[in-house]
């Protein structure tokens, strides 16, 4: 995960195209990337490592700045943020050791770090890399309150900035490599007797599109995928295979850390493919593939407990539960869970 220099962002001088750049900042932070987000924050980094001494630098980390939670929430690969960290620390310490004017920040600019400012950033890149412009134009930018140029240009202010996108980055490669602990859910998910609660993990990781918003971790799903590769009862497999199966596929709707897939597809490559190459009593298919996203749960709780839950399906109540407990049955919700979770993970990107 190395990509190319970017040579759109750069002009015939050499120099950094401010007005280019600028747009596709621009385009990220409204989530309509017209570039690919990883190459170019990537290429950012590594350009302000090299200019951090020079008049790119305040344009560069501006970017940097604006776009900083992205690697959070969209970047997969931890090579493309650790690239980035180690580029951006090295910028930082050019920042530190060169010579600040101001007195404890006094004619920086007073961004505040709970907003967002992104599309005001991403506006104001061009402008710090011409100095007539910034006469010019930064009367119309009422919503930032830019202040004097010289401020943002200050090595103590970038000094910040690199502080700041630092932070972020880092909470991204935790995000991307660190599952959450969840040895302490065994005391909310296991009964007395040791058997798994289905119930009440259906419940807790959501019956619609979204999981409990008091899970935003999704630790309840990774302890589900642990229970099934490591200590599922027999009776509990297919429920729990079901319910990763479910909290996979929402994983792009939920933007869910890259961490916690990989525990997901951990679990469902434990799933036996062979009976996906032999017949099955179900030549017509396995009816459940129409069951909606918002009955998957009640689904797990139906084949868990049929006479307390059944009834939850609806209008999907007329399932086969003898296809659904078929092993070819099982083997295919693996399958397509794993397809998605690939592609969510982009690990073919990562085999390039």
């Amino acid at each position: 995960m190395d990509p190319a220099t970017p040579s759109a962002y750069i002009r015939n001088d050499g120099s950094l195209d401010t007005d280019t750049f600028a747009e596709d900042i621009a385009s990220i932070v409204s989530g309509y990337p017209d570039c690919d987000p990883d190459a170019l924050l990537g290429w950012a980094a590594r350009r302000l490592a090299e200019q951090a001494s020079g008049d790119e630098a305040a344009p560069l980390a501006v970017g940097l700045y604006a776009t900083r939670t992205y690697p959070y929430w969209y970047v997969r690969h931890a090579a493309v943020v650790r690239q980035m960290i180690d580029a951006v620390r090295a910028a930082s310490e050019v920042f530190a050791a060169a010579d600040c004017p101001h007195h404890e920040g006094d004619g920086h600019p007073g961004l505040d770090s709970t907003r967002a400012y992104t599309e005001e950033l991403a506006d104001l890149i061009p402008l710090l890399g011409d100095e007539h412009r910034w006469d010019e134009e930064i009367e119309d930018m009422e919503v930032l309150n830019a202040g004097p140029r010289d401020g943002w240009l200050c090595p103590g202010f970038l000094a910040g900035l690199a502080r700041e996108i630092l932070d972020d980055l880092r909470r991204a490669i935790t995000r991307i490599t660190r599952a959450p602990d969840t040895g302490h859910l065994d005391a909310l998910y296991l009964h007395r007797d040791g058997r798994a609660d289905i119930v009440r993990l259906t419940r807790d990781l959501g019956d619609g599109r979204w999981r409990d918003p008091k899970d935003p971790t999704g630790t309840a799903a990774v302890w589900a995928a642990r229970r099934f590769i490591a200590g599922a009862r027999p009776e509990e497999r297919l429920p729990l295979l079901l319910l990763v199966c479910a909290v996979t596929r929402r994983c792009a709707w939920e933007q869910v850390a890259p961490a916690a897939v990989h525990v997901y597809r951990e679990a469902l490559a434990t799933v036996d493919p062979a009976p996906l190459a032999a017949p099955c009593a179900h030549g017509e298919g396995h009816p459940t593939a129409w069951v909606p996203d918002r009955k998957r749960m009640a689904l797990v709780r139906a084949l868990h407990a049929p006479d307390a839950h059944a009834g939850e399906l609806g209008d999907a109540a007329e399932i086969d539960q003898d296809a659904v407990r078929c092993p070819k049955y099982a083997a295919e919700q693996a399958r397509e869970a794993l397809d998605y979770s690939r592609r969510y993970l982009r690990l073919d990107e990562e085999e390039e």
